[in-house]
């Protein structure tokens, strides 16, 4: 025997997670539009960078996160990988939208 969902279970499954349709929200962006944030506190070192470059060749699931004004807010490290491999655009997502 099945038992019905709950009202709160059906609003809960109609209700639109902030997380829905994030792929939609994905942006190419020129790698010339990005600025990355003076002051983050993270370096890559060489041996990362190379480690990058293998993995966004093969696969990019993570977008740079950018604010505003084009300024990385996430992903500084596979934005150097995007750079030395001389793409010409890398996949964004805005923290506004």
């Amino acid at each position: 025997m099945r038992l019905k969902p709950s009202r709160a279970q059906r609003e809960l499954r109609q209700a639109k997670s902030p997380f829905s349709n994030l792929s939609d929200r994905v942006q190419m962006r020129s790698i010339s539009e990005l600025r990355p944030y003076p002051k983050n506190p993270r370096k890559h070192s060489d041996a990362q960078i190379a480690m990058l470059m293998n993995n966004v060749t093969k696969f990019w699931t993570n977008p740079i996160l950018i604010d505003e004004t084009m300024t990385v807010l996430s992903g500084h490290g596979r934005l150097l990988a995007a750079k030395r491999l001389q793409m010409p655009e890398v996949p964004t997502i805005s923290c506004l939208d």
